[in-house]
């Protein structure tokens, strides 16, 4: 009965916690550089220092997964997507870019990334999470970059 009732408390106790999120997959996402031309398309360099808590453990093969978001204004400009180590993506925009730029002079897409479980030893409850890096940049009346901010966010699943 005893030896029970300790598996009973062991299980309980393991399934409560979440060890997956807390910390940030990124530190300090950025631009690297302008716009510049990828496979004659516009393309930005997203780059960023190695994460916190629970994200400062991600491997290479995790952020090999991400994918464009769902998220923000301009998501459909948004073409590809490809991971080049370390710590850095290529996010390709469409041709329609260049256009979008002279008429407006903000740009937003989201950038996903799956959920930790998938690449760290880690365990949480319920669904998958899902990590986002918003990408907004401003452009000048010339349709050159004049700012940017990047900023993620953890959405955790549903239990």
């Amino acid at each position: 009965m005893c030896g029970l009732l300790l598996v009973a408390w062991i299980a309980t106790a393991s399934c409560s916690g979440d060890t997956c999120s807390g910390g940030r997959n990124m530190s300090a996402p950025h631009l690297d550089g302008d716009i510049f031309t990828d496979a004659d398309t516009p393309a930005v360099r997203i780059s960023w220092s190695q994460g916190t808590g629970h994200g400062a453990g991600l491997p290479d093969t995790y952020f090999a997964q991400v994918s464009a978001g769902e998220y923000g204004d301009d998501t459909d400009l948004v073409g590809s997507v490809r991971f080049m180590a370390p710590r850095s993506v290529i996010v390709q925009l469409k041709p329609a870019f260049a256009e979008r730029i002279k008429s407006k002079f903000a740009v937003t897409f989201t950038l996903e990334f799956p959920d930790r479980r998938s690449s760290i030893r880690c365990y949480h409850r319920g669904m998958s999470d899902r990590y986002i890096l918003k990408v907004e940049m401003t452009f000048n009346g010339q349709g050159r970059l004049t700012s940017s901010d990047l900023k993620e966010y953890e959405f955790l699943g549903p239990i």
